[in-house]
């Protein structure tokens, strides 16, 4: 009976052993964290001294998209999709997306994007990409927005990350107005398109910007009525067009089918990322201008007469 007795307490000092070596120099058993997060916008600014605005964003139900990175970059846990439910900043993860803190002291980043897909991200020179597709943003712009953060520095003390989401696109305002020969009325049907930009582009999200020299399909881009004949709305792709290349049409679409044009003549335009950018327009018809000149009366002597 007494072998037996010390047997179980032997298997009892190895189990007791077993647990220590997987706590902290203490002894102490450590548990994984799961990660919290909060979030916030940076507003939307104008540029130049073409006007001036600013700009709100409401999250959709997609959520945003979130990496942890390790030393070197080296992902931890990828592409979790993070939700509100409520429409407001903070966070939870979908379910099987949750991300724990390393059981250690270890620094990590998170790399977030808004809004959150599943299937969009393709391979490229051992990153990822993020086609986006213009054309396809421009009726749902408060969900189609890309939005990116990054928080550095972070451990399982650090408690709940701040993520700051920075516009990684341009957004293009035009407030109209009719000037000489046209009224309000004149407005109402008008469309507004904007010619010469490129419309796909690739985001990688390891850096947050646009790959150079991935652009492509350089075309028409129709813009968002938000207020018949007042207000019109478009999201491009951050780009510096030079002179000449970029061309606003404002087509009336009435019976004459007038289209009213402007186009950069005077030197390059600079679509800045997080930029909102306000455009004051006159719609003007231009006057026909007459000059007149009257002639001398040419004297023609003809014989004398008599009448009689």
């Amino acid at each position: 009976m007494t072998k037996k007795i010390s047997s179980i307490f032997s298997i009892a000092i190895l189990v007791a052993v077993s647990f220590s070596s997987c706590g902290t120099a203490t002894g102490e058993y450590m548990e994984a964290q799961p990660v919290r997060f909060t979030s916030a916008v940076s507003q939307g600014v104008s540029v130049d001294s073409r006007a001036t605005g600013s700009d709100t964003h409401t999250w959709s139900a997609a959520g945003i998209g979130i990496f942890m990175q390790g030393a070197g970059n080296v992902t931890l846990a990828g592409n979790r999709q993070h939700v509100t439910t409520t429409g407001g900043a903070t966070f939870a993860p979908a379910q099987g997306h949750r991300i724990f803190w390393p059981v250690n002291d270890d620094e990590v980043s998170f790399i977030a994007y808004y809004p959150y897909a599943s299937h969009r991200w393709d391979a490229h020179s051992g990153g990822m990409d993020f086609p986006v597709q213009i054309e396809a943003l421009q009726n749902e712009q408060q969900q189609s927005n890309l939005l990116w953060a990054k928080a550095t520095g972070k451990n399982r003390n650090s408690g709940t990350v701040p993520l700051e989401f920075d516009h990684m696109l341009t957004k293009i305002v035009f407030n109209t107005q009719p000037g000489e020969g046209l009224t309000n009325a004149d407005l109402l049907n008008m469309t507004v398109t904007v010619k010469g930009m490129y419309r796909n582009g690739l985001f990688e999200w390891t850096t947050g910007g646009f790959i150079p020299g991935r652009f492509t399909d350089r075309g028409d881009i129709g813009t968002h009525r938000v207020t018949p004949g007042e207000r019109f709305e478009a999201i491009v792709l951050p780009l510096h067009l030079a002179a000449g290349a970029l061309t606003f049409e404002f087509h009336l679409n009435n019976a004459a089918n007038e289209v009213f044009t402007w186009t950069n003549s005077g030197g390059e335009e600079l679509f800045e990322p997080g930029r909102m950018i306000v455009y004051t327009t006159t719609i003007r018809r231009v006057g026909v201008s007459f000059e007149a000149t009257v002639n001398d009366w040419v004297v023609v002597n003809r014989p004398p007469i008599v009448a009689e």
